[in-house]
């Protein structure tokens, strides 16, 4: 594995690079082979940027591909299987997921977004329990909790549509979507 070449590096060199890096490697790939092997190095190659581009909406670019899975903290496994649930094109299926914007950058909740959307579009129902405004302004159907975390909480203190639950007086989490409209812009 490590004597053939590919672009100038090894497979264990490859393995080592971030999934930005491999990303930005494996498109120059088929150019770089004799002209009998681009149009199969083509396709092998466009099934992993699909792949790979999942993961990095879903702000995973940083990980190697030689990283071992059990190291991997909850939040990015479960992004990974985000990610593998999507490219299998499943339907039919109830997702739950709980908190899936922790740990991710702002700047990648678009791709948590559009990951649970694309889930919806293929016929799916996802249940996402979270905090962050911008996954919730989102939902087709909110139900909020409360009134209080914990033991104290577990009573529906508003459902609805989004602007429906941003009207309702009980309602906390998406009166601050209200006040502050262009942290919730997306909807």
């Amino acid at each position: 594995a490590r004597q053939p070449q590919v672009r100038g590096i090894n497979l264990a060199q490859a393995a080592a690079m971030t999934l930005g890096e491999a990303i930005e490697w494996v498109r120059g790939v088929p150019a770089s082979l004799p002209a009998e092997m681009q149009p199969m190095a083509g396709d092998i190659c466009d099934s992993f940027l699909s792949t790979a581009r999942r993961l990095v909406d879903l702000g995973l670019d940083y990980l190697s591909l030689d990283r071992a899975g059990a190291t991997l903290s909850t939040g990015e496994r479960q992004r990974v299987q985000l990610a593998r649930v999507v490219r299998n094109r499943s339907t039919g299926v109830l997702y739950v997921l709980d908190e899936p914007s922790i740990g991710l950058h702002p700047a990648n909740v678009d791709g948590l977004v559009g990951v649970m959307r694309d889930l919806v579009d293929d016929g799916n129902t996802v249940v996402v329990v979270d905090h962050d405004t911008r996954v919730l302004a989102e939902a087709d159907y909110l139900v909020e909790m409360g009134p209080v975390a914990g033991a104290g909480g577990g009573s529906v203190i508003a459902a609805g549509t989004v602007g429906e639950v941003e009207q309702s007086r009980a309602a906390a989490s998406l009166r601050f979507c209200a006040q502050s409209p262009s942290v919730c812009a997306h909807r």
